[in-house]
This record gives structure tokens, C-alpha cells and sequence, in this order.
């Protein structure tokens, strides 16, 4: 199914992506509804289906594209959207995909797509370009050496509170790590933060402090400026959750970039996806 999908594991398949979208919707017919099909309802997932429908408006107003008609699904074999968050924040993104006109398939197991189709529960669907968000998997290095890595079902390290694999001068953190939390960004920085830090105390001979788990706080945009996000202590949509995300961002590029450049990439955030 690779050879028929496109994905966003790295910026080289998000940049293929767009501008896979920039061709198709150049090239469609007028009217005829151009089909795109986004697998997997995790956060990826919400967000990239949401934005194709503002994507394909960018792409329309510059290329002159007045009738350009694109018709979204997401599909997701668990019975919900965001099945690994609460039931609340579920719902609350399933009525703004609805909002904004994605069509949501649920219960929905894709077993086969072609260059333009996807078989999805046994039945073909028209699919001009099948976006696969679905899931991802731990680097198949570690299956390399069962000696000095031991796995977990989900094929990521099982590792030591000190992030040690199978000995002592081998550590493991982010998403390859199975810890909890693991696969959010905001775990990784975690670890990466308590292992270096433990590192630091190794240099100096002090003991080592174990790792202590953090849940992050989850937030999906969708659609414009709105975002579900979830918290601890509830769950916050639209406006808010959206200013939340881009304060976010902000706390991300700052840590990357001097203060002016970081504000600089900020400030334009909601003109990223032009070009």
C-alpha cells in the first residue's frame, strides 16, 4: 500500500505531498469532485484531513481555480476519531470535522488502495490521492539485536528507568522508548531532558534520579483557528484550544532558534501553507 499512499513521517513526504495536492487540484476538472482519503483518525490524521479543505482554497485562489471541488474522508478502523484520548475530546472533534465538511469513517479498515482507489471493509472507493497517517513503527534496527534489545508488542525498546536498554552504556529515549506517553513530542523533549541530565550527574559521580512519566497536554487543531486540547483537568475546544496550540509553537521555535527569528516564524504561522 506504500507505493499507492503518501505520509508525513519526515519534511522530504510533506513537501511531496503538497505538492502532489497542488497538482491534482491544478489538473482537476472543473466541479468534478477531486477524492481524498486520509487514513487514520490520530492527531496527524484530524489535522491533515481538516487542512486540505483550506489548503485546496490557498491553491484555488492562486492558481485562478474557481470551481475546484474536493471532497475529504477519514477513515479510522477504531470505532472513533482520537480513540487513544477521552471520549469528551472524541466527540468534540468529531462534530468539528463534521462542521467543516470531512467526511468521517469509522469501524473502517482499509485493506487495499491503488493509485486511485481505496478497498475499504471489502467495498472500492474512488480515491485520487490516499494520504496514510495511520500508526507507525519503531526503527527495525532493534530487531537486529535481540541480545541487547528487548521489545514490546508494539515493537518499541523496553528500556530501564534510567532509559537503559540491555546495558548499562545504551540508552533509548523518544518514540523508539516504551514508556509512557511515548510518540508525543512533548514526552521525547522528557526524556530527552531526564536523560541528560542523568548524564550530567554521571559526570560529576552523583547518584542517578530515576524517570518520573509526564502526561502532556494533547492538542489537535482543526480546521482555522480552532483546536480540541486536553488537559489533565478537562477539555478545552475552538478559540482557546487553538491559542494554546500556537503558544505552543511559540515555546518550540524559541528553544530552536534566536528570540527574534523564533518570533519572526511565529508570527507568520498562519501563513505557513502558503507558497
Amino acid at each position: 500500500m506504500a507505493m499507492y499512499s503518501e505520509n508525513m513521517y519526515d519534511i522530504t513526504a510533506a513537501i511531496k505531498l503538497r505538492h502532489r495536492l497542488v497538482g491534482t487540484f491544478r489538473n482537476a476538472e472543473p466541479r468534478k469532485p477531486v477524492h481524498i482519503s486520509v487514513v487514520g483518525a490520530g492527531p496527524t490524521g484530524v489535522e491533515i484531513a481538516s487542512d486540505i479543505e483550506n489548503f485546496s482554497r490557498i491553491v484555488a485562489g492562486q492558481h485562478g481555480l474557481r470551481d475546484l471541488n474536493v471532497k475529504v474522508s477519514l477513515i479510522e478502523a477504531a470505532p472513533r476519531v482520537l480513540a487513544t484520548l477521552s471520549e469528551h475530546t472524541s466527540k468534540a472533534a468529531a462534530q468539528r470535522l463534521d462542521e467543516i465538511g470531512v467526511n468521517v469513517l469509522t469501524n473502517a479498515k482499509v485493506t487495499k488502495c491503488s493509485e486511485n482507489h481505496v478497498v475499504i471493509n471489502g467495498h472500492t472507493y474512488k480515491s485520487d490521492i490516499t494520504v496514510w497517517t495511520a500508526g507507525n513503527k519503531a526503527n527495525p534496527l532493534f530487531e537486529n539485536y535481540p541480545d541487547l534489545f528487548t521489545l514490546d508488542q508494539r515493537k518499541r525498546v523496553q528500556v530501564s528507568e534510567y532509559f537503559n536498554a540491555n546495558s548499562p552504556h545504551v540508552f533509548v529515549i523518544g518514540d523508539a522508548a516504551s514508556t509512557p506517553f511515548s510518540g508525543m513530542a512533548q514526552t521525547a523533549i522528557h526524556n530527552g531532558m531526564a536523560l541528560a541530565e542523568n548524564l550530567k550527574r554521571s559526570s560529576e559521580n552523583k547518584h542517578q534520579l530515576p524517570y518520573k512519566p509526564k502526561k502532556p497536554d494533547y492538542v489537535v487543531p482543526i480546521g482555522g483557528d480552532w483546536a480540541v486540547l486536553e488537559k489533565e483537568d478537562g477539555v478545552i475546544t475552538g478559540k482557546e484550544g487553538w491559542n494554546a496550540r500556537r503558544d505552543a509553537d511559540k515555546w518550540v521555535l524559541e528553544n530552536f532558534l534566536v528570540y527574534d527569528l523564533a518570533k519572526k516564524h511565529w508570527q507568520r504561522g498562519e501563513k505557513l501553507a502558503e507558497f
